[in-house]
């Protein structure tokens, strides 16, 4: 999530407008569950992932056109069946909610994208939340344990009964006023971690690279000098050469890593 908001940040910033593309509900077998995510950027290249295939396909066709429409927000239900015309042939056979959200290049924009990158170096638990009502632009906030909130109209009291749970939206009926009550979505934002590996001999040569191309930071460590160094590991984000009797002295493991 750093690497795409960095992304996000730096779109805005030049004056372009994203669109994010969120599961935020499926039932059923699907290839991503509630809170997988896209970003389409205004050169059509995607960050992120919501499961591939022909429901990514279908999904930034709609994304694309978001960019160049006066479309705020939608949300768009896919069966991922092959029985019936118009459904999204994939042998999945579930269903998913997909909400499209188009984020404007402003000043708000940037900053709730700036925090949402700080939200993932925090040792705090930290939120992107959505708030979603027909009619109305999608309201976005970042929240973190023991920090301000960030966003736009949306409460620290409304939202605090919905965080600290899976990714989900709630659609409850009032039946007095015989509408629907806000929905909402809330994305987890993981702390960044580390891999470590411990061992530097040819398995781990091996594993840091593949670890490293999707995605993760590897720590590599071991107390043999011939086989801890820096460029054995030009992916690695550091190389510790050290005891193994001594590794809570030379480095720290968070509950992310």
């Amino acid at each position: 999530m750093k690497k795409v908001a960095k992304s996000i940040v730096a779109a805005l910033a030049r004056g372009e407008k994203v669109v994010l593309v969120t599961v935020i509900d499926s039932s059923g077998s699907t290839p991503r569950k509630a809170g997988s995510f896209m970003v389409m950027f205004a050169d059509r290249h995607t960050e992120g992932t919501i499961g591939g295939g022909a429901i990514e396909f279908e999904t930034q066709i709609v994304a694309e056109g978001m960019l160049t429409m006066d479309v705020g927000s939608q949300t768009v239900g896919y069966s991922l069946a092959s029985t019936e015309t118009g459904d999204v042939c994939m042998i999945c056979g579930g269903d998913v909610y997909v909400h499209y959200h188009t984020v404007e290049p402003t000043r708000e924009s940037v900053a709730l994208f700036q925090a949402v990158e700080e939200a993932t170096e925090l040792d705090e638990d930290s939120w992107l939340v959505a708030r979603i009502v027909e009619g109305e632009p999608t309201r976005l906030a970042v929240y973190a344990d023991g920090l301000s909130d960030f966003g736009s109209g949306i409460t620290e009291s409304e939202v605090l009964p919905y965080l600290k749970r899976k990714p989900f939206v709630t659609d409850e009926e009032d039946e007095q006023k015989n509408k629907l009550i806000p929905r909402w979505y809330t994305v987890p934002l993981a702390r960044e971690g580390h891999v470590f590996i411990f061992g530097a001999g040819h398995v781990g040569q091996e594993i840091a690279p593949a670890l490293t191309k999707v995605g993760f930071s590897c720590v590599i460590y071991d107390d043999r000098p011939d086989f801890a160094r820096e460029e054995l590991f030009p992916t690695a984000a550091k190389v510790v050469c050290a005891s193994f009797k001594e590794i809570t002295e030379n480095v720290e493991i968070g509950a992310a890593d």
